[in-house]
């Protein structure tokens, strides 16, 4: 906790000010006052004032180690700097970030983040504010926040626009979709975050908190028929795999097998040991897992998959690497399960089923999906075609 360097008010430059160290670094208050008296009376206020900044400070730099700077903070600080009358915003934002680099031509910070916090502090509207609001009337409306993989391209995408949502004029837009074009970022990755960054403007619109933003992404073409779409495996590339995964360890050929055979997303490999009911792999409903559910395994590998311990998903990846195939990942078992059910002639909404994917709004509301044997059923008619391939 800082400690004051000495009790009462110090004359600093003709103006008496409290003074304490945060760490080994000296921090100062001014009192704004030449008169000794009046200082002492203003000691014990701007004390508390000084230790409130510093505490600030702290959490700012937490929060700028995230990635982001919080509601609460920006409040705060905001509020600090409306007492600074001789700084402006840029240098008070380099003051808490310890970046004070500044473009000598267009005057910007050089710090990205210290830019934005000084656009903050200014009281433009930040991203992180508009995306905080999204996830307010996302559990309001679902009962649920965003997921982890949703702040995690959001937080990637905040951190390459160059512009707030004040500023995001239509030639603002289209200049950093050209210069992301000309970095190779593809297509459809621009589109994606375009997509995010316009619903969280329309979101602020709606919902009241910024209604007076401008949503200028929709004036702006960014759609693409590219896709970042992963590769569906084909018989050779099935019988590729297991031939590849008898050089590996049993754990590996057992996790690539329950892909196959599932179709599951590789973060349900986290809950084999946890299976109880034979037969089955029942997936809650948690970050990752897409609503969770509940999807028939062939009984043999049930019972192999409970006593593994689950490879890291990066060695199976870098295994896939070897197949010398673009876009072939641990989820390219996903898409190949899926063009299975379709091959073997399955019912379009029982092949989403078996997926743990969300059924229409229709099917939802009438009837409770599909009964044990049905699922059992058809998946076992896809694990017919994959056992074909495997010999």
């Amino acid at each position: 906790m800082p400690r004051p360097r000495k009790t009462g008010p110090r004359l600093i430059n003709g103006t008496y000010c409290v003074q304490v160290y945060d760490g080994n670094k000296r921090k100062t208050l001014s009192l704004q006052t030449t008169d000794h008296h009046q200082a002492c009376l203003r000691y014990e206020a701007g004390h508390r004032a000084l230790l409130r900044r510093i505490r600030e400070e702290h959490k700012a730099s937490a929060a700028a180690a995230e990635g982001r700077w919080t509601p609460g903070v920006i409040a705060s600080l905001r509020e600090e700097y409306q007492q600074q009358s001789d700084l402006d915003p840029r240098e008070f934002a380099s003051l808490i970030t310890g970046k004070p680099e500044q473009d000598t031509e267009t005057g910007l910070m050089l710090d990205r983040d210290t830019e934005r916090l000084a656009e903050s502090l200014y009281g433009y509207v930040s991203w992180d504010e508009l995306a905080d609001n999204a996830e307010k009337r996302r559990k309001f409306k679902t009962g649920k926040p965003y997921s982890a993989s949703w702040w995690k391209n959001y937080r990637v995408t905040s951190k390459q626009i160059p512009f707030s949502p004040d500023q995001a004029t239509v030639e603002a837009i289209s200049d950093w979709i050209d210069a992301e074009t000309e970095r190779g970022t593809n297509p459809a990755t621009i589109q994606n975050r375009c997509s995010l960054l316009q619903g969280l403007i329309k979101t602020a619109k709606q919902s009241g908190f910024k209604r007076e933003l401008q949503n200028n992404f929709l004036l702006v073409d960014y759609s693409t028929t590219q896709t970042n779409s992963y590769y569906c495996p084909k018989q050779k590339d099935y019988q590729w795999a297991f031939n590849r995964m008898q050089q590996e360890r049993e754990n590996i050929q057992v996790a690539w097998q329950v892909l196959m055979f599932t179709g599951v997303r590789v973060n349900a490999l986290a809950y084999l040991s946890s299976m109880e009911e034979p037969g089955w792999l029942t997936l809650p409903d948690e970050d990752g897992l897409k609503g969770g559910g509940r999807v028939p395994m062939p009984l043999d590998l049930w019972h192999q998959a409970k006593t593994i311990n689950p490879p890291n998903r990066q060695d199976l990846t870098k295994i896939l690497r070897e197949a010398g195939i673009e876009r072939f990942k641990n989820h390219s078992w996903r898409s190949g399960f899926k063009q299975l059910t379709r091959d073997v002639g399955l019912d379009s909404v029982l092949g989403e089923a078996l997926m743990c994917h969300s059924l229409g709004k229709l099917e939802e509301t009438y009837g409770d999906g599909f009964s044990d044997n049905r699922l059992l059923e058809g998946a076992e008619k896809v694990w017919r075609k994959i056992e074909e391939w495997s010999k």
